[in-house]
C-alpha cells in the first residue's frame, strides 16, 4: 500500500494546526459523481479552497492520498467531537470508479491506521452529524460488511507481524556463531535430524 503525502499547506485556513490523539476513523464519500473527481482532483482543491473544510485522507480505486498528519485536527465531522478525536478519510465515488477496489484501497488504509494508532473504532460520517455518509456504503446497506472487511484485514496483518514464538532461539544460535543460512522455523524435523541434534547436544 502506498500513500502520497500531498499536505494542505500549513497557511491555509483550513489547516487549523490543532493537535490531536485520534480514538476513531471516520469514513466518508466525497459526494461528487463527475468524471474525473478522483483523489488527485481532490487534493488539488482541498489545498486550494477558501472553505472551513479538510480531512486527512482521500482514496480512489488507484491512489490513497494525505493531506494532513494524522495528529492534526480537520474540519471533516461536522461537529466539534468529531473533528477533534477521528481522523477523516473521504472515499470518492465518481462515475468513471471502479467503487470496489476504491473500498478494498480505504479498508486496507483503516487496517493500517488501526494497526499504526490502535484505534478500534470505525465511524460513519453520519454518526456524528446524522448527515447520509457515506452515501454510496448506506444506500447500498453495506456499512456492518465494510466494517467487518476492515478488522478483517487488520487480523491478517496481525498475525503476519506476530513474531514466530521460535524467533529469540533462532537469534541466539545465530549469535553464538552456529551458521544456519535459513530461518524456515516451521519445517518438520525428521527423526534421524533430532538423533544428530542430541548427539551434537551431548558431544558424543
Amino acid at each position: 500500500m502506498n500513500i502520497i503525502e500531498d499536505f494542505i499547506p500549513k497557511n491555509r485556513q483550513n489547516r487549523p494546526g490543532v493537535a490531536i490523539t485520534p480514538s476513531s476513523i471516520t469514513v466518508h464519500n466525497t459526494g461528487n459523481v463527475r468524471k474525473g473527481a478522483d483523489a488527485t482532483m481532490h487534493a488539488s482543491y482541498i489545498k486550494s479552497t477558501n472553505d472551513k473544510v479538510s480531512w486527512h485522507y482521500t482514496v480512489d480505486d488507484t491512489n490513497i492520498i494525505q493531506h494532513l498528519p494524522i495528529n492534526e485536527m480537520g474540519w471533516h465531522a461536522g461537529s466539534r467531537k468529531g473533528n477533534e478525536t477521528s481522523i477523516g478519510i473521504e472515499i470518492c465515488m465518481h462515475e468513471d470508479i471502479d467503487m470496489a477496489a476504491a473500498e478494498k484501497n480505504a479498508q486496507q488504509l483503516i487496517a493500517y491506521l488501526m494497526a499504526k494508532t490502535s484505534i478500534g473504532e470505525i465511524k460513519k460520517h453520519q454518526d456524528w452529524t446524522g448527515k447520509y455518509c457515506p452515501a454510496v456504503l448506506l444506500k447500498e446497506g453495506r456499512w456492518e460488511q465494510f466494517v467487518r472487511g476492515c478488522f478483517s484485514i487488520f487480523e491478517e496483518k496481525k498475525n503476519i507481524e506476530k513474531e514466530h514464538w521460535a524467533k529469540t532461539y533462532y537469534q541466539q544460535l545465530i549469535d553464538r556463531g552456529m551458521v544456519i543460512h535459513e530461518e524456515r522455523l516451521d519445517d518438520p524435523i525428521t527423526r534421524g535430524e533430532l538423533f544428530a541434534i542430541l548427539c551434537r547436544m551431548l558431544d558424543l
